[in-house]
């Protein structure tokens, strides 16, 4: 991976991909739903907060492995290289983070799913 292709990744992101957080779980799941225009069945609003409130076991197992004891200090050497060999998914994934704060305004509508099956004859 180089910087060309990380900007075709964050184009990508901010033009055809939904980005939600699980981090803001409630707000993205929030935002997901008016977007496509669901409206939830009783039992898909319990599901959803049961997975925003941890209660859904599966959701549970996710969050308990995210809040590990086992943390590096940006100093150890270990740490170093995980951030070295990451930085591209590092910088993604902070720019994932800034379309979510904005609200993400270019992503393009539900129509989009056409563009991927859309294929062309060769000619």
């Amino acid at each position: 991976m180089n910087d060309e292709v990380l900007q075709k990744a964050k184009e990508i992101l901010r033009t055809r991909i939904y980005v939600g957080l699980t981090t803001n779980m409630a707000e993205s799941m929030k935002r997901i739903e008016k977007y496509y225009g669901w409206t939830l069945t009783v039992e898909e609003r319990e599901l959803k907060e049961s997975m925003i409130n941890g209660t859904n076991n599966k959701a549970s197992t996710s969050n308990n492995l995210r809040k590990s004891d086992h943390k590096l200090s940006p100093d150890d050497e270990h740490y170093k290289k995980l951030v070295e060999y990451n930085k591209y998914d590092l910088a993604l994934y902070d720019y994932a983070v800034e379309l979510f704060a904005s609200g993400q305004p270019d992503i393009i509508g539900p129509q989009i799913w056409k563009s991927f099956t859309h294929t062309t004859e060769p000619s």
